[in-house]
């Protein structure tokens, strides 16, 4: 089974959420094998006051979600696809072939660690509607995942992103007025205009612009996310951006939006 794990949080008005899952299974689901959705919810002991797990709980849960993988897998033939930690909850979700032996197998992995409390529930769901509407990121938050990937390289390298510095990004487009109103649309939001370009596809007419930034902020994400919903509007697709590395680093840092 292909293997991308990735992490993202989610903020509301009064809660927050932290998800965790395998995106490679995207391009795989639904899994007509594994039609059962397998709900384990696990009530943390010493959660943060926002409901996330704490550090000093950390060696714990990861002792529980291993061990339910692997007895989930081997009773139940179970994938585990993700998990979603909110208001004091660590909740695990997995597909498998049947669920009558769910309860019993989680009593069962259970019994090493009495000091926990859980709950099970086992839904049909041959769609996997939920792994695809609650266990994969929106668009949005698929860029910020992306910037946070470039700047894990560029920390590597020396260079910490919070130094402003100029930022280039790009976006195509089918129509070359859909273009020229994305450029009309980013000069107000005081990015600097750079060159048009053409090439071979269905989004041909390009551009490239660029704005001083500092990588390593909300903000930042923000700003991409604005210009590929902006791309989007025009029925284009923002294409990522690149930097210069800053002292300590060798090479510029691109996103591929």
């Amino acid at each position: 089974m292909k293997q991308n794990w990735e992490f993202w949080m989610v903020s509301g008005t009064d809660t927050v959420a932290s998800f965790f899952s395998n995106l490679a299974l995207a391009s795989q689901a639904p899994d007509k094998r594994r039609p059962w959705r397998m709900k384990f919810t696990l009530r943390m002991r010493r959660p943060r006051n926002d409901g996330l797990s704490s550090s000093e709980e950390f060696d714990q849960l990861v002792q529980v979600e291993d061990s339910a993988a692997q007895a989930f897998e081997k009773a139940l033939d179970a994938i585990y696809v993700g998990r979603v930690t909110e208001g004091g909850n660590r909740i695990f979700f997995y597909y498998a072939p049947a669920a009558s032996v769910f309860e019993a197998q989680a009593q069962r992995m259970m019994k090493a660690f009495p000091e926990y409390e859980f709950e099970t529930e086992a839904v049909l769901d041959p769609g996997w509607r939920f792994y695809f509407e609650n266990l994969t990121p929106s668009d949005g938050i698929m860029q910020a995942i992306k910037n946070r990937h470039v700047l894990e390289v560029m920390e590597k390298r020396g260079d910490a992103g919070t130094v402003r510095r100029d930022v280039r990004h790009w976006a195509y487009f089918s129509l070359r007025e859909h273009r020229s109103g994305y450029r009309r649309a980013i000069e107000d939001m005081g990015f600097t205009f750079v060159s048009d370009s053409t090439v071979d596809g269905e989004l041909r007419f390009g551009v490239s612009f660029e704005r001083e930034d500092s990588l390593a902020s909300q903000e930042f994400d923000d700003v991409t996310i604005q210009l590929m919903e902006l791309a989007n509007e025009f029925e284009g697709e923002y294409d990522g951006w690149e930097s210069p590395l800053l002292p300590g680093g060798e090479e510029g840092a691109t996103s591929d939006g």
